[in-house]
């Protein structure tokens, strides 16, 4: 006897679906997708990060609930691509939590996240952001993910934490970049040899090393002295 799909089967062939439909037919930068369900209006066409509200950034052209799932319920904004498209069922996961969902506009997203401080990390990272924090989440491109801090960077953010699996592949990819200097710390304790010897404004730490507590202890350094050398 065949089991009945469940509710995670049916979302993940919607998402499929979805994302076979927008490889053949890209839609132009900024456009809204007309399989969004009418639930998912954005909240704001221009989002403002504010000191009090921890938001994850989410980079994909489907948020299904399978993804939707990577993200922390103490969250309490999410923001998506304005072409993202929002299945039935992660929509109402974001209602059943209260979240709130908000589209970037095309502005937002060329310019990078608009905090003086940015965390990239994987989506199964479970961390106490401290307040004012912009949340970016990796992709499985380093090469992407590199050019995304890298854009914070030029865009005007003081530093950008890449917490990885993969140090190595993270620190060859942001080798050389323009605006780019960067470190990679074994400890927390390296932080304030790092502001004296390079100043540097991208940091990788090796996820095997780093727990999340002592990330959101580095990332509460880099928010009350950002880019000032320690004594």
């Amino acid at each position: 006897m065949t089991s009945s799909p469940t509710s995670i089967d049916i979302d993940k062939i919607v998402a499929a679906v979805l994302q076979r439909l927008g490889h053949a037919a890209p839609q132009p930068r900024g456009a809204t997708s007309p399989s969004l369900p009418s639930g998912a209006a954005p909240a704001a066409d221009r989002p403002t990060p504010t000191a009090t509200t921890n938001s994850v950034r989410l980079d994909c052209r489907v948020l299904s609930l399978e993804q939707l799932r990577g993200v922390a319920r103490q969250a309490q904004t999410i923001e998506i691509d304005p072409r993202c498209v929002v299945t039935p069922a992660a929509m109402d996961e974001i209602r059943q939590r209260k979240q709130r969902l908000v589209r970037r506009s095309p502005s937002v997203l060329d310019r990078g996240a608009t905090g003086a401080v940015l965390l990239m990390s994987g989506r199964d990272e479970a961390i106490e952001l401290p307040p004012g924090i912009e949340h970016l989440i990796a992709s499985r491109d380093a090469a992407g993910d590199a050019q995304r801090i890298t854009a914070h960077i030029n865009g005007g953010g003081q530093v950008a934490v890449w917490w990885t699996h993969t140090p190595f592949a993270a620190a060859l990819q942001l080798a050389g970049r323009r605006g780019v200097q960067m470190a990679q710390l074994a400890s927390l304790a390296d932080w304030p040899r790092a502001v004296r010897e390079v100043r540097p404004n991208a940091l990788i730490l090796d996820r095997a090393h780093w727990s999340p507590a002592d990330v959101a202890g580095l990332l509460r350094q880099c928010t009350a002295a950002p880019g000032r050398t320690a004594p």
